[in-house]
């Protein structure tokens, strides 16, 4: 019976999203041995911790903006979790040019998580990488960085500059940053 219910959650999931979380993770805890694989993620025990969407970094964004002051469009951040991490909360890539590595939902470099918390953006406690897979605190960092570029030297920065700079650094241009971006603005007009 356990390949079943893997299965049925994960149809579930694919159907319903927005509230397959609690299910599926009820389901995960049930099944110890069976990993469903539905299109390109496992449900079963290999189950993602949470399922994320554009619908629910929005939500998670107006909240955070609300409660921590953060400036920052909840579309902008939908579209940047999108091209980042493709909504998967446990997404790594190691940085070997900058000896760092990027976690989460917004692929934020532990270093500038960090670094946002030593700066004043104290909204969660000072983060580990594991920190940052849960989806949550990995919005709130990038967030953060976000909210930090948009007045970037005590300038209004406009969202090209920012996003160009999300990806490569403050005020980089180039020709990585200029496809981050393009790539940006697809997503943002698929979310929207």
């Amino acid at each position: 019976m356990g390949p079943w219910i893997a299965l049925l959650a994960g149809i579930y999931a694919l159907v319903n999203p927005s509230k397959a979380q609690g299910y599926a993770i009820q389901v995960t805890n049930s099944v110890k041995k069976v990993g469903v694989k539905v299109g390109t993620e496992i449900f079963g025990p290999m189950m993602p911790a949470s399922f994320w969407n554009a619908e629910k970094v929005m939500r998670v964004a107006k909240s955070h903006i609300a409660k921590f002051g953060l400036n920052c469009s909840p579309t902008m951040i939908a579209a940047m979790v999108k091209i980042e991490s493709n909504f998967k909360p446990k997404a790594y890539r190691f940085e070997a040019h900058l000896n760092d590595a990027s976690y989460g939902l917004m692929q934020t470099m532990l270093k500038t998580a960090q670094w946002m918390h030593d700066i004043g953006y104290k909204g969660y406690p000072y983060p580990s990488g594991e920190d940052l897979y849960v989806g949550e605190c990995s919005l709130y960092f990038g967030m953060a960085y976000v909210d930090y570029l948009t007045k970037y030297k005590k300038k209004f920065r406009d969202e090209q500059w920012v996003v160009e700079s999300y990806n490569g650094g403050p005020g980089n241009s180039n020709s990585g940053t200029r496809n981050h971006l393009r790539k940006y603005y697809e997503a943002k007009t698929e979310i929207a």
